[in-house]
């Protein structure tokens, strides 16, 4: 009994080793649209009508930053870091 609690002590360490890694890649790919995208949700609830064009057109905007910050030689190296890492080409 005691063997099937260590070796699934030892998958679940696996499992969340993995999960870390995704996490961490997706916070890397994605945090600008958190940090940025809390204020526009905020002046959209806010500032009626002319709010929600605002936060529209900055959720646009925010869209094109992030996919150029998704294209970016830092964000590529910090990729490919992270893959190295936590080994998602082997998958």
């Amino acid at each position: 009994m005691k063997l099937l609690i260590v070796i699934l002590a030892i998958g679940l360490l696996v499992l969340a080793y993995f999960w870390m890694g995704v996490a961490l890649k997706f916070l890397l790919l994605w945090w600008m649209s958190f940090v940025f995208g809390i204020p526009l949700l905020y002046v959209g609830l806010t500032f009626g009508w002319l709010g929600a064009i605002g936060a529209v057109l900055g959720a646009v905007l925010l869209l094109a930053i992030t996919l150029s910050w998704q294209n970016s030689h830092t964000c590529q190296v910090l990729q490919a870091r992270l893959n190295k890492a936590f080994y998602f080409d082997d998958i």
